[in-house]
């Protein structure tokens, strides 16, 4: 049994940056909380060591507000994903006194606002959380997964979020006949990306560093992976694909990973990601 202090305030915050992106500033207000609780984490494997091993998924069943649909947490970071937005949320030093916050924001432009939502590969561990002295309130033995998948984010376009903790793996899985280029994801909360010359998308903000690595693509032929080349495009602070030549009769993948660092500074990092 794994234990760690979770303060209902700290939780709420992140979805309150995530909430202040896709619908409005005011909502923070209404999701700052001042009850605290705690959260354990059971697994059938005591020995594991916490910086290994994939990102956990829990649905959201109450234990943070909406509109996140799931969330996971690891050794320095929390992920949420919605329907609408991906926030990567991270706690640093502000100063001596206390620790404040950055934030950094992914969104799919022009994407469904209600995809379909499928979580696999459910894992042996479950969360629960403890709001307050009420049992009402308490939320127990929430199921965790490896993968979450958001089918139709685009016409003929699903994507899957999965990885291991400080790496998510984004997988856009087009279906044969759809169109690669639909797929725009605009940035905030960091300046405008920049393209190293192998292809890796850098971004600054504040104390942490982030990095798209060099999307890879391919296409599984008579049983081959077969790579097709693939890269970005910047246009001010959105991002598109370029794929080279590929079967459009065949699903094609894209899998953009990405991957931050924390300055040392910083004390801890938060990841939320969605759709």
């Amino acid at each position: 049994m794994q234990f760690s202090a979770v303060p209902r305030r700290r939780m709420a915050r992140s979805a309150a940056i995530l909430l202040g992106v896709l619908l409005a500033m005011s909502v923070a207000a209404r999701l700052a909380g001042e009850q605290t609780g705690s959260a354990t984490k059971s697994s059938v494997d005591g020995a594991a060591d916490p910086f290994e091993g994939p990102i956990s998924f829990e649905p959201n069943q109450g234990q943070v507000d909406q509109p996140v649909q799931f969330i996971a947490r690891g050794p320095g970071y929390t992920l949420c994903l919605t329907h609408e937005a991906a926030l990567l949320s991270f706690e640093t030093w502000a100063s001596p006194a206390g620790a404040g916050t950055q934030s950094f924001a992914v969104k799919l432009v022009g994407a469904n606002s209600s995809p379909a939502l499928v979580p696999r590969n459910e894992l042996p561990t479950k969360s629960s959380y403890f709001f307050g002295s009420d049992p009402k309130n308490w939320r127990t033995g929430i199921p965790n997964f490896a993968r979450v998948q958001f089918r139709d984010v685009y016409p003929g376009i699903d994507i899957s979020y999965h990885g291991t903790h400080g790496r998510l793996e984004y997988d856009f899985v087009i279906a044969s006949g759809a169109m690669p280029s639909q797929i725009a994801m605009a940035l905030s909360g960091a300046g405008n990306p920049l393209l190293d010359a192998q292809g890796n998308l850098l971004l600054r903000t504040g104390q942490i560093e982030i990095r798209f690595q060099k999307p890879t693509a391919y296409q599984n032929l008579e049983g081959v992976r077969r790579p097709v080349s693939a890269r970005y495009v910047v246009r001010g602070k959105q991002i598109k694909f370029v794929v080279g030549t590929y079967d459009p009769s065949k699903p094609l993948v894209i899998n953009p990973v990405l991957s931050y660092a924390v300055h040392p500074k910083a004390r801890n990092a938060s990841v939320v990601p969605s759709r």
